[in-house]
């Protein structure tokens, strides 16, 4: 059986940006914004992302940090021809 998009995606980041974050937590909180960013059917904002992730009630400093701290990244080919995020986080 094939697998599916969401299977495959969660895949990807696994194998591809794991290694980056030097938390689980911070990884996990990476991920899950954004697969709200791919899922958010207004506008592609954090806040957005945010909401599809059915966190609106919570606190967003984390979220808006992490993020933040993202921007400072890089997007690099690999050896393997993949990419990679040429930076590591919190």
């Amino acid at each position: 059986m094939k697998p599916n998009l969401l299977e495959t995606f969660e895949r990807l980041v696994n194998e591809g940006w794991r290694g980056v974050f030097s938390q689980e937590r911070v990884f996990a909180r990476v991920r899950c914004l954004t697969i709200g960013l791919l899922v958010s059917l207004r506008t592609h904002l954090l806040s957005n992302a945010i909401c599809a992730a059915g966190r609106q009630f919570q606190d967003w400093t984390a979220d808006y940090r992490v993020w933040s701290s993202l921007g400072r990244a890089r997007v690099i080919q690999s050896d393997s021809g993949r990419l990679a995020l040429a930076a590591r986080f919190g």
